[in-house]
């Protein structure tokens, strides 16, 4: 009895730490199987600059230009490179809370297929963008069991001057 009750157990913890959807917005449109959360490196290869300037040109002006905030995402991306948001967390102010980042997510940007040491054919990866006053800055995010949270790269985007740094 101790054995199947550890088994199952065991069964259930790894499921979670192989299935898990970060962020309190969670969509079940994403045909998503098991798959591993990005660590301490990157596996999804894309171009952060072009990642942060194709979220941004689904923006209209008028609304990018008074974001504030947080935005937090995850992104299922499977072994052909087929990509889908699983889940989203949205601080940003008022002006924010009502575009559709994850349509924006998933029909405006292009993930490369993940690249792994082990057997498992998808990865997720979390990203965030935060709107300052000055600056947009989108960094890749990262979690380890033993560190937390990571940060694996990061871009900005000066608002002053309209360019990435």
């Amino acid at each position: 009895m101790k054995a199947l009750v550890l088994f199952c157990c065991t069964i259930l913890g790894t499921t979670s730490l192989f299935s898990q959807n970060i962020y309190p917005e969670k969509y079940d449109d994403c045909n998503s199987g098991l798959f591993l959360l990005e660590g301490k490196k990157i596996l999804i290869d894309i171009d952060n600059e072009q990642l942060l300037s194709n979220i941004l040109e689904q923006l209209d002006p008028k609304i990018l230009n008074k974001l504030m905030g947080d935005l937090y995402f995850q992104v299922y991306v499977d072994s052909l490179g087929n990509h889908c948001c699983l889940s989203l967390k949205n601080e940003l102010n008022k002006k924010g809370q009502n575009v559709n980042f994850k349509k924006i997510v998933d029909e405006n940007t292009v993930w490369s297929i993940p690249t792994r040491e082990n057997n498992i054919a998808a990865v997720s990866a979390m990203v965030k963008i935060q709107f300052t006053k000055e600056t947009i800055f989108l960094s890749r995010l990262g979690f380890n069991g033993k560190v937390g949270w990571l940060e694996l790269s990061r871009v900005e985007y000066d608002r002053t001057s309209a360019k990435t740094k």
